[in-house]
C-alpha cells in the first residue's frame, strides 16, 4: 500500500462573511487554529492567503464542504467549491473537499 507523504495543508470553512482556517504542520501531526480571514474582495483574500501559505510553506488545501443532511450539495457548498477552485488554481495548490 502507498503510504501519502505528510505535509503542511491550510485547512478552509469558506463562509460568506469569514474564512475560518487552521494549519498542519509539515509532519501531519498537529493542527493549529489561525486566525479568520474576514472576506474582501478575492484579490485581497488571495494576498492573505499567499502570506499564509508562504509562511507555513503550504503543499495542499483541505475545504470543507457543507452538504445537506442527505450528502446532497446545498448552495453554500456550490459556492465553497466555486471559491476553492479558484483558490487552488492561483495558489497553484492541490485541493479536497470534504
Amino acid at each position: 500500500m502507498i503510504q501519502p507523504k505528510p505535509c503542511s495543508v491550510l485547512c478552509l470553512d469558506i463562509g460568506n462573511k469569514r474564512i475560518g482556517i487552521a494549519g498542519c504542520d509539515p509532519l501531519g501531526i498537529s493542527i493549529t487554529h489561525l486566525p479568520a480571514i474576514f472576506r474582501n474582495s478575492f484579490e485581497q483574500d488571495l494576498k492573505e492567503f499567499e502570506k499564509i501559505c508562504f509562511e507555513r510553506k503550504v503543499e495542499g488545501l483541505i475545504i470543507g464542504n457543507p452538504l445537506d443532511m442527505h450528502g446532497k450539495e446545498t448552495n453554500q457548498s456550490i459556492r465553497c467549491k466555486k471559491y476553492g477552485h479558484k483558490l487552488s488554481k492561483r495558489l497553484k495548490l492541490p485541493v479536497a473537499f470534504i
